[in-house]
């Protein structure tokens, strides 16, 4: 786990939980910022309670169809990560704290509905929002890569495996509510223009080649339109 790690969410929330980033999402200023085949276990809490423990990340969580609400806590190297989650079907919530070995707190939150992930966090004026990934591998390749300009990112803490503790919930719809106060960048679209974009480009580069037949063969290659 890194020190800056947060989940998104998804986190995938956590999505996610929590998790945030983009080039095109503006830093508040003065603040500092931040698959394998999942194992599944459960158990009754004690005396009988409706608790129980689960193993397994954002997704095992959705996949189980349930309405809970379930809480986590996760330290590694002097960092630590604590939160809730709010599972209703295939709808979440989560609401995370990410402390860092420099003492730094950031309140991550994300939330999955309709097959969508909106995320947002303390450190930033802007939230963004994807479709949701189906699988760690296409989460990976939508967040954006990590600069100096982006809050650091770690896609794998979203798929993490954390022990959840969990409880029937009696869903309270506000929750899930997309906040109307926050900007959400939309990265879906961001990265199907710059996929367009790369395209467009490499057709362009099939014009240089040395005859008619080695041109019409790259773009045929490359679908160009």
């Amino acid at each position: 786990m890194k020190n800056t790690k947060v989940i998104v969410v998804v986190l995938i929330a956590i999505a996610l939980v929590g998790i945030l980033a983009s080039v095109f999402m503006k830093k508040k200023p003065g603040v500092t910022s931040r698959a394998t085949v999942p194992t599944e276990q459960t158990q009754r809490g004690d005396n009988g309670s409706d608790e129980e423990s689960f193993v397994g990340n954002i997704y095992d969580l959705l996949e189980r169809g349930e309405t809970v609400t379930c809480t986590f806590y996760s330290e590694d190297q002097g960092s630590k990560i604590e939160g809730t989650v709010y599972v209703s079907g295939k709808n979440s919530r989560s609401d995370i704290i990410a402390t860092n070995t420099d003492g730094t707190v950031i309140e991550n939150h994300s939330i999955i509905k309709d097959e969508m992930m909106y995320m947002w966090s303390s450190d930033r004026e802007e939230g963004m929002k994807l479709t949701m990934p189906k699988n760690e591998a296409e989460l990976e390749e939508n967040l954006p890569d990590e600069t100096d300009t982006t809050p650091k990112v770690d896609a794998k803490a979203v798929m993490e495996k954390l022990n959840y503790k969990c409880n029937p919930w009696k869903v309270d719809q506000r929750l899930l509510d997309i906040p109307n106060d926050i900007n959400f960048v939309d990265l879906t679209k961001q990265m199907e223009e710059l996929q367009m974009n790369q395209v467009k480009e490499a057709c362009a580069m099939c014009d240089e080649q040395a005859d008619a037949d080695a041109v019409a063969q790259c773009k045929k290659i490359l679908n160009c339109q």
